[in-house]
């Protein structure tokens, strides 16, 4: 965990997009975090899920959100809620960045916080990699494996 990195609303890389924390920390897992991310032209969240229920706000750009078995493009002013492990992905594949704001909980905070890196961290690396695997499995997380990630049009690696 790299609490220099993601102290003070401090932006920080989460294999691919950025996030700062807009919340304080709570004591319960739970309890409501909000969260603001961006994501570069090409970026993508490859197919997971979680029992964190999240919603995002689409606040400037646009972003696909892929949910219920077919991707939805989200425009400014748009909002979509995730339900609780709810197989979902979500890619930008627009020339510009996407702005969004995400309301989940402390425990999907916590998350983000173990697999941080430094903004300038670059392209992840098999350790970066390996250290998602590895959180992701502490925390109780579901990945989608390569195969179906192509499936939907993403490739990992």
């Amino acid at each position: 965990m790299y609490k220099e990195w993601t102290a003070n609303g401090a932006w920080f890389d989460v294999v691919g997009p950025k996030v700062r924390l807009l919340s304080a920390s709570q004591q319960s897992p739970s309890e409501f975090s909000v969260l603001e991310a961006r994501l570069a032209p090409g970026v993508f969240v490859p197919l997971h899920s979680h029992e964190d229920r999240e919603a995002f706000y689409v606040v400037s750009g646009k972003a696909e959100a892929y949910v219920n078995g077919a991707w939805q493009e989200l425009c400014a002013g748009e909002l979509i809620d995730i339900a609780p492990d709810k197989m979902h992905a979500w890619r930008n594949s627009s020339t510009q960045d996407t702005h969004l704001v995400l309301i989940t909980t402390e425990k999907m905070r916590m998350f983000f916080e173990t697999i941080a890196r430094p903004l300038d961290a670059g392209i992840p690396s098999a350790a970066d990699m390996a250290a998602l695997v590895q959180a992701s499995q502490k925390y109780g997380y579901r990945l989608g494996s390569p195969a179906d990630n192509a499936s939907i049009g993403l490739t990992l690696g």
